[in-house]
């Protein structure tokens, strides 16, 4: 076991709170603690800050279109939903604009080589339940594969609505449904392989609280899950104009100079009645308080003294992260749009599932495709090479929209998740059978002076900007009553 370097109390920098984490939620925290007056530090492993908020410039290459702008690309989080109205509220106060997703043309289904067009656009349909049944009769399935597939969704729905969003573990049947994967609920209500397929979608690429695969989630996890990010509410409403990754910086901006530090892991923390020592890989800092704004695994990485209660040390042994691949595909224009499609694509392929158009409107501006890996497929193709996973990507989106999608891309960028030891995935945490029940009521609960924060611990979207900002607030909230 590392030790922790040895310093004289007179070295030590003194500060109100520590803010471990320099994402959306440990930033909001530090923000609102410094406008109350409080000197806050904050620290952060990577050499960026932003977390899984990171944005990248493009349109440069290859382009031909008269007029041409170039535009950015969300590598990590990317929309947001009318009812997130905390992300909402913080656009405008940071003057970051929205614009709805994209829509017009036909969307299209894929599922056993049988491919459907249809005009239900992403991303209301096709899991909204108002609207279920009406899109599934527009595709190539069966009369008994679609009603199963809307009875199947209308089953989890239901069951969510009886789950607390903040007390998941308090449900009347929580030891039943946390100590059955999602794979074995399906297994039990599931007609058919399409309903069962259908549900694994939603798991590995919807919602804050993915994205993983059926067999390793609770189904108390994945019905708390639709339950605090219901995508009945349509999420993924809405795109930011310049990209999501533009809320970290504009976060950081009002605080004052030397407030951040990057690149500065925090590796000890000592905590007493009296207040908290947080040692990193360049420093020793002291705090009346710290938030740790990270996703639970990560916060089980750092060294405590004393040692943090067992069931909150357990907890973030079972708590991973999604494993995910996010790719970008830039055209020199949306060429689909011509072809009467929308851009937006669901499928059962062997590299990706779910396709959606994320172009800025700005004339001028290149075609963005959307995509993702997850799941088996983002461990499978993790591991090969930069250009193998290109040339998959891009073969997917041929077989969805048609050959122009491979051959006419000018730019792949990817946010690879699982590769970065300081995040380790993507959407967010997802929780193992028998960890709601067994360790859930620890994720929020503080340690002395050691409060938590991450859009993880949020009971509303979490896995969302508007998680990561809740929670954040909640955080620099607590400590403010601690400290007064």
């Amino acid at each position: 076991m590392a030790q922790e370097p040895s310093r004289s109390r007179n070295d030590e920098v003194t500060f109100d709170v520590i803010v471990v984490g320099a994402g959306v939620s440990g930033l909001t925290a530090a923000r609102t603690l410094s406008k109350q007056g409080r000197k806050v530090l904050v620290l952060e492993a990577q050499p960026q800050i932003g977390g899984r908020l990171q944005r990248v410039q493009v349109g440069y290459l290859g382009r031909s279109t008269p007029g041409a702008v170039p535009g950015w690309v969300d590598i990590g989080g990317q929309w947001a939903g009318l009812t997130q109205s905390k992300t909402l509220e913080y656009a405008r106060e940071l003057k970051i604009s929205t614009f709805p997703v994209p829509v017009g043309g036909k969307d299209t289904f894929l599922y056993d080589g049988r491919i459907s067009r249809h005009n239900r656009a992403w991303p209301s349909t096709p899991y909204n339940a108002t609207d279920l049944a009406s899109t599934w009769s527009d595709l190539d399935v069966t009369k008994a594969e679609r009603d199963d597939v809307v009875a199947t969704w209308l089953k989890i729905e239901a069951l969510s609505k009886t789950v607390d969003p903040a007390a998941p573990w308090t449900h009347p049947d929580a030891r039943a449904l946390d100590t059955m994967t999602i794979t074995t609920w399906l297994e039990r209500n599931a007609l058919t392989p399409i309903a069962a397929w259908w549900t694994d979608v939603v798991a590995r690429n919807w919602g804050g609280n993915g994205a993983f695969e059926a067999g390793s989630a609770s189904m108390l996890h994945f019905a708390w899950a639709q339950r605090v990010s219901p995508q009945s509410e349509t999420p993924e409403a809405l795109l930011f104009d310049g990209g999501a990754g533009q809320f970290p910086s504009r976060l950081a901006a009002s605080l004052p100079r030397g407030s951040v530090r990057t690149a500065e892991p925090a590796l000890f923390i000592n905590h007493s009645a009296s207040g908290v020592a947080v040692t990193t890989s360049k420093d020793r800092y002291r705090a009346k308080a710290v938030i740790v704004a990270m996703p639970p695994h990560l916060t089980g990485r750092i060294h405590y003294e004393p040692p943090l209660p067992a069931a909150r040390d357990q907890l973030t042994q079972r708590a991973p992260m999604g494993a995910i691949i996010k790719a970008l595909v830039v055209y020199d224009t949306p060429w689909w749009r011509a072809k009467g499609l929308s851009g937006n694509a669901i499928g059962k392929l062997d590299a990706v599932e779910l396709v959606a158009d994320s172009t800025n409107p700005r004339p001028g501006s290149p075609g963005v495709l959307a995509t993702f890996l997850t799941g088996q497929a983002a461990t499978q193709y993790g591991e090969a090479p930069l250009a193998v996973r290109r040339a998959a990507v891009l073969a997917d989106l041929a077989v969805l929209l048609g050959p122009q999608a491979r051959d006419a891309a000018l730019e792949y960028h990817e946010g690879n998740w699982p590769a970065n030891p300081w995040i380790g995935g993507a959407y967010s945490t997802f929780y193992t059978p028998g960890t709601w029940t067994q360790f859930g009521s620890n994720l929020r609960k503080p340690v002395g002076r050691i409060f938590w924060a991450g859009t993880e611990v949020s009971t509303a979207w979490p896995g969302y900007i508007h998680g990561a900002l809740l929670a954040g607030e909640e955080a620099a909230s607590a400590v403010a009553t601690l400290l007064y």
